[in-house]
């Protein structure tokens, strides 16, 4: 079964454009329109490169301020151990690579234990250092969802 979702949709709108584009001047004998075959191509490549992208997705390389837990895998790479933390963040899924440290990956552990038991966890990493600036890699705070904040009860 074919699943249309709005990214396959644009790319086959690209490639059909493009393909349109591409087959005119058999047709037609205009020099012009032979020019402007190669920029249109290279267009739709563009285009499918920009749409695959935001489609498939790709990691940050940085630490969310705040976030909705939902699973963490910690990775060798190129002799450097990762934390790869898959998280909600602004409603959003998204991928997050970090460095390492023990204490990061213990509380992601307890928090991946915790959801599992079914707790929805939310982390932050918190600023530390003199004047509180934000500092990549700050202290990781991981608490239980707090429901009576985000869904106060109804009064009447």
């Amino acid at each position: 079964m074919i699943d249309f979702n709005l990214s396959t949709t644009q790319l086959a709108m690209i490639w059909a454009f493009a393909g349109l584009i591409c087959i005119i001047p058999l047709f037609r004998v205009c020099k012009l329109q032979k020019f402007v075959v190669v920029p249109v191509v290279f267009l739709a490549i563009y285009l499918s490169f920009v749409t695959n992208l935001d489609f498939i997705g790709k990691p940050y390389y940085k630490t969310p301020d705040k976030f909705l837990y939902k699973h963490h895998t910690v990775e060798t790479i190129d002799s450097t151990k990762w934390i790869t933390l898959w998280a909600m963040v602004d409603k959003r899924d998204s991928l997050y690579r970090f460095q390492w440290n023990k204490k990061d990956e213990e509380q992601l552990k307890r928090a991946q234990k915790r959801s599992k038991q079914g707790t929805p966890q939310v982390g932050e990493f918190k600023k530390k250092g003199k004047g509180k600036k934000f500092q990549p890699g700050g202290e990781l705070e991981i608490y239980d969802f707090p429901y009576q904040e985000q869904i106060p009860k109804l009064t009447q």
